[in-house]
């Protein structure tokens, strides 16, 4: 079902910078420089309206303040189930660090053909004809953009193939999710915390996949009220949730609603329109041999960090560290020393350029904190400033001690503070995190990088592998990939398997 959306429900007020500052949407709230940009959400995202900044969904004026704007901006509700419902109460959320975000974050919404064919309730996934209709949505998607599934990505189609996989990857894992919904199931409340206990099966096999400060629905049947909580804890059967204290409870039974967050798909979206910029400028002109008196006047350093890699390995140092600028990528089969290679490399950028500012991602928590033990291993006392940068989600007692000693761990909260954008923004800083950590840090406005390196990028899709980028500097900053994109690739929608420009961009370049 279409619902109009109302503007006057907006979260709106005046820009605290006006008039020096372009609009910007922080914590989902629009700030406005006129009493017009209040009115008209899409007038205050965009700078006009409408705006189709989505081609397969354009944004129109719903007040029809402007020239163009004759049509009203629809969203699309799930009526159907109890998640749909006018919440009568919240929970409290899990006391995190407040980002102050400086960049635009827009909401991309889901093409509505598409967002229309997502299951509503569990038993929507058993049913043949609404499973097929979700198909043919999928592939309609991706057909009204690609033309064939061999087409690969270039400078041309870059900005309208990637966002269009990004839709149909969010559109199916929104579809999949109904399937761990819970009927009949019973909470417990903790004495101590006064958190609500729910069991959650499969839970230890990600399956769903809980984070911590992700909503959770709850419809209580016996009193037929609806209520929302907030995951404080995630066990490896069962999360602690927040609902309200103040509401009353009947005895049960409970149907239990996950929600995914759409950031991890909008930042990709942002950084699809920023990223490209570097790509082209790294790929458009062929790169330059190393400086020879550039690498004859660090070649005591490097020699001696050096001493122990293979030929290949010193080569790719040489060409990191001696060309001016540049895409590197690295490449090898398992256990040829590809991690080995990038933590040498960073120890070879920080001693031959000490002010030199360098990002290194990986995409999971596993793989930058390899690196980060590995890299404070290899330092010794002569160790740069390091910062391990962690999700607000993530608990610090699933991290060791040697990452913790570089981290900024947050006993009260159970989690990880964020460093603010100053702290981030120094000379001399060796900055390391996830992938989609990386949104956040450009998010909060750091200051680009000189170097950026990414491990396991076989593993990355197109718009994971350029979270990282957008934090990078067109003719300035170098950039080292390493990865096996014949070993685990990245994780894609079955309807995505087919398409070449669904594959790790590894083999793109």
């Amino acid at each position: 079902r279409l619902r109009f959306h109302d503007p006057a429900k907006e979260k709106t007020r005046m820009c605290p910078r006006r008039p020096n500052c372009k609009f910007f949407l922080r914590n989902d709230c629009w700030f406005a420089h006129s009493e017009e940009e209040i009115r008209c959400p899409a007038y205050a995202r965009d700078g006009h309206c409408p705006m189709p900044r989505v081609s397969l969904n354009p944004v129109r004026c719903p007040q029809g303040l402007h020239e163009r704007g004759t049509g009203q901006i629809f969203e699309y509700t799930q009526e159907s189930t109890p998640m749909d419902r006018e919440k009568k109460s919240w929970g409290n959320k899990p006391p995190t660090s407040v980002l102050n975000y400086v960049k635009p974050l827009f909401m991309y919404p889901l093409p509505d053909a598409l967002a229309a064919m997502i299951a509503q309730r569990k038993e929507d996934l058993d049913d043949a004809v609404k499973r097929r209709k979700f198909i043919v949505a999928l592939h309609a998607t991706l057909n009204a953009i690609i033309a064939s599934p061999t087409t690969t990505l270039t400078r041309d189609n870059y900005k309208t193939i990637v966002p269009a996989l990004l839709f149909v990857d969010e559109a199916q894992k929104l579809n999949d999710m109904r399937r761990y919904d819970i009927k009949g199931a019973e909470l417990e409340q903790s004495v101590q915390n006064g958190l609500w206990k729910v069991v959650v099966p499969s839970l230890a096999e990600k399956r769903p996949s809980v984070l911590r400060g992700d909503e959770i629905v709850l419809h209580d049947t016996g009193l037929d009220r609806v209520h929302t909580g907030y995951v404080h804890f995630v066990n490896l059967d069962h999360v602690m949730v927040s609902f309200d204290d103040s509401e009353e409870y009947s005895a049960g039974p409970y149907n239990i609603y996950f929600k995914m967050g759409r950031t991890q798909w909008r930042t990709q979206h942002r950084a699809v329109e920023d990223a490209p910029v570097f790509l082209d400028e790294a790929m458009a002109r062929p790169l330059a041999l190393p400086s020879a008196g550039h690498l004859a006047a660090v070649r005591p350093i490097l020699s001696e960090l050096t001493k122990n890699l293979t030929s290949d390995q010193k080569s790719f140092i040489d060409q990191a560290i001696g060309q001016p600028r540049g895409l590197h990528i690295l490449w090898g089969p398992p256990g040829t020393g590809k991690t080995t290679t990038l933590v040498a490399a960073i120890r070879a950028i920080t001693m031959t350029s000490p002010k030199a500012r360098v990002l290194v991602v990986a995409p999971s928590n596993a793989a930058v904190d390899v690196v980060t033990e590995r890299l404070i291993a290899s330092c010794g006392p002569r160790a740069p400033k390091i910062v391990r940068v962690h999700s607000l989600s993530r608990a610090h007692k699933d991290v060791s001690d040697v990452v913790k000693s570089v981290s900024m761990p947050n006993r009260r909260t159970g989690g990880f503070d964020f460093p603010s954008a100053t702290s981030l923004s120094v000379e001399g800083i060796v900055v390391l995190s996830t992938l989609s950590t990386s949104a956040r840090i450009d998010s909060i406005g750091c200051k680009s990088f000189d170097f950026i390196l990414v491990d396991e990028a076989g593993q990355a899709t197109e718009g994971e592998l350029l979270l990282p980028l957008t934090l990078a500097r067109p003719a300035q900053t170098r950039v080292l990939v390493a990865g096996d994109h014949k070993q685990l690739g990245p994780i894609v929608p079955p309807a995505l398997n087919r398409y070449e420009a669904a594959r790790s961009p590894l083999v793109r370049l």
